[in-house]
């Protein structure tokens, strides 16, 4: 009988070790699954970053779009607006340059217009100092006259 029990002691004592071996298994499950519970969490939350993070990318691009079309649309205008001034702008450029030749004209006959101003008053000078000259040889009333006068 003593036997039996050891037989017995020792089939308890491998059945206790398949039990713990069994026991570490599921444990090593649990935290397995605790793990894969806690790693597919994160990647729902890495998957709904993603997903903000690719609607945040894809309205920007949009606004990107839009404000390329609207650039595009404001070149086309200014361009449109140039042509529209290009001939206004050589009329005023000609008119610039027809003033141009004026001014110098002008300023030709201003310099021609002082020159003569300053012969007539040098001719004005000597008719001056002429009509002096003549008023002072010319007899004087009341004084002396030349004989046979």
């Amino acid at each position: 009988m003593r036997q039996a029990l050891r037989e017995r002691e020792r089939e308890l004592e491998q059945r206790a070790a398949t039990l713990e071996l069994r026991a570490a298994e599921v444990a090593g499950e649990r935290d397995e699954r605790a793990e894969a519970a806690r790693l597919k969490a994160e990647l729902k939350r890495a998957l709904a970053a993603l997903g903000d993070r690719e609607r945040e990318l894809t309205e920007r691009e949009r606004a990107v779009e839009r404000e390329a079309v609207r650039l595009t649309a404001r070149e086309e205008e200014l361009e449109a607006r140039e042509l529209q001034l290009a001939p206004r702008e050589r009329e005023l450029e000609a008119t610039a340059a027809e003033l141009t030749l004026r001014d110098r004209s002008i300023a030709k006959r201003e310099a021609a217009a002082a020159t003569q101003e300053r012969r007539l008053a040098s001719r004005t000078r000597r008719l001056e100092r002429r009509i002096a000259e003549l008023e002072a040889e010319r007899p004087q009333p009341g004084g002396d006259a030349p004989d046979g006068a």
